[in-house]
């Protein structure tokens, strides 16, 4: 689980990425298209076409960290409004919301997938 302090500003990419970028990839894509210097700060969300995979890309105190997550069922849900150059800004709450959609989403066999799950963000 990763723990995002409410100060910390989330850039969420709303174009969809490829999945096979590693920290290169990323670094140039949050430079391109999200304006930003990942070593400045920040977490870096990055999402496929499909939404069922995000990358998190973070500068972490000594060097680069990134985050996989793929949904074996459902989907995320990504920000509405959308910015001039395929971009939001989000809060920690607020980003919590996109990812939370999906966390709770119904398991096909009806089985109850929210047990024992925390209440706080999570990536």
């Amino acid at each position: 689980m990763l723990s995002v302090p409410p100060a910390v500003q989330i850039f969420f990419c709303l174009l969809p990425t490829d999945m096979r970028r590693g920290f290169d990839g990323l670094m140039r894509m949050a430079e391109e298209h999200l304006q930003r210097n990942v070593l400045d700060g920040g977490l870096f969300v990055f999402i496929n076409r499909r939404r069922d995979r995000v990358k998190l890309l973070y500068w972490d105190i000594d060097g680069l960290c990134i985050v996989y997550k793929r949904l074996e069922r459902g989907t995320f849900e990504v920000p509405t409004g959308q910015g001039e150059a395929g971009h939001v800004t989000l809060s920690a709450t607020e980003s919590w919301r996109c990812f939370w959609a999906a966390w709770n989403s119904p398991a096909p066999s009806g089985e109850d997938v929210t047990a024992g799950r925390p209440d706080s963000i999570f990536f």
